[in-house]
């Protein structure tokens, strides 16, 4: 697992590197970061699982918020409604809830960590209400079944 983090490391290096110039870098990072946090919470170094899935929850919705932007944008360039969600939306809310939910059984494991865990669960369900509801504004035939 160490040799494992060694690789992480070197990645985060690159894309530190790469100034995130594209969305698919910046969920690239955010993908190392999720396997570091998981690699951090296999040699129960909780602290620094939460820190790591913290920082890859927080490049997931940055990068959420930029394919929300682009799709907005291209909605109103070409004058039509934009089908909701996007694929690409629904992998990246798909890796927000699996970090959250990581973050959340990871605080269960300390028992002063309740309402981190608790916060996390509610991050979730907020989010799947977000979607939930902005799927009700728009046209149902554009919609994934």
């Amino acid at each position: 697992f160490v040799e494992a983090l060694r690789y992480h490391d070197r990645a985060l290096e690159c894309y530190k590197q790469q100034h995130q110039v594209s969305v698919i870098a910046c969920c690239s990072e955010a993908t190392a970061w999720r396997n570091k946090g998981a690699i951090h919470r296999k040699l129960k170094d909780y602290p620094s699982a939460v820190a790591a899935w913290k920082k890859s929850e927080m490049l997931f919705r940055n990068c959420r918020e930029r394919v929300m932007a682009e799709a907005s944008t291209a909605a109103t360039k070409s004058n039509s409604m934009r089908p909701y969600p996007p694929d690409k939306q629904i992998c990246l809310d798909a890796c927000i809830v699996e970090v959250l939910q990581s973050r959340a059984s990871t605080h269960m494991k300390s028992k002063d960590q309740f309402r981190e865990a608790i916060d996390c669960h509610e991050e979730v369900i907020d989010l799947l209400l977000d979607i939930h509801r902005a799927g009700e504004d728009f046209d149902p035939s554009t919609q994934i079944p």
